[in-house]
């Protein structure tokens, strides 16, 4: 069974909002241009919830990251596209 993580909630002025499990938290949002990479998002997640995750966490194949469409209401996986 695959676990659901997702970042979600919105991007407001400056923020997103990160969810973890049951948990939501604000963070600031970086650069624009700093977010092109899987990796900015994850180290974004590990700035938010310290206490909860670890670089691990990611190396974890079962774990995922979704972002939600509002418009659809959809949660998509994110996946780094570089490759």
């Amino acid at each position: 069974m695959k676990k659901k993580w997702r970042m979600g909630g919105g991007i407001g002025a400056g923020e997103v909002y990160l969810v973890f499990r049951n948990e939501t938290r604000r963070y600031p949002l970086p650069d624009r241009a700093a977010l092109t990479q899987l990796a900015a998002v994850r180290r974004m997640f590990l700035g938010c919830f310290p206490d909860r995750l670890t670089p691990a966490w990611f190396e974890n194949t079962y774990n995922r990251l979704y972002v939600l469409d509002h418009a659809s209401r959809h949660f998509y996986e994110l996946e780094d596209v570089r490759y």
